[in-house]
This record gives C-alpha cells, sequence and structure tokens, in this order.
C-alpha cells in the first residue's frame, strides 16, 4: 500500500508540473501576468514527498535483507 501510494504522489506531481507547462503563461492587455504559479510548490512537494518516500522504502528493504 505505501508503494502505491508513494507511486500516485510522485505522477501526481510531474502531473501538475507537465500542466504548469503545458498551461504557460501570459501578460493581459492590462499588463498583469496570468500563470498557474500554484502548481509549481504543489507539483514540487508532491515529486519530492513521492520519491523521498519511496527511496525511503527501498532504502529499508535493503536494510531488512542485510540484517537478516
Amino acid at each position: 500500500m505505501p508503494t502505491k501510494l508513494m507511486t500516485v504522489l510522485l505522477v501526481a506531481g510531474l502531473a501538475c508540473l507537465a500542466a504548469f507547462r503545458l498551461i504557460g503563461s501570459d501578460v493581459d492587455e492590462n499588463g498583469i501576468l496570468r500563470e498557474p504559479f500554484f502548481l509549481l510548490p504543489i507539483g514540487s512537494l508532491l515529486v519530492l514527498v513521492g520519491f523521498a518516500g519511496l527511496a525511503g522504502m527501498a532504502v529499508s528493504r535493503l536494510l531488512r535483507r542485510l540484517s537478516g
């Protein structure tokens, strides 16, 4: 279960980052920048948590195999 959860978090983070790139940004006629900035920190956080979780689980499995 935790492996699936971490994989989902990683994929969701990558989807947020890809959505930011696909949506893009533009400047409207009043000179205001319009961009989906909220996707950057959310996507980065999800990727970081997903990757750290998967790496942590891999290290714990490796240590379990080596110890017994």
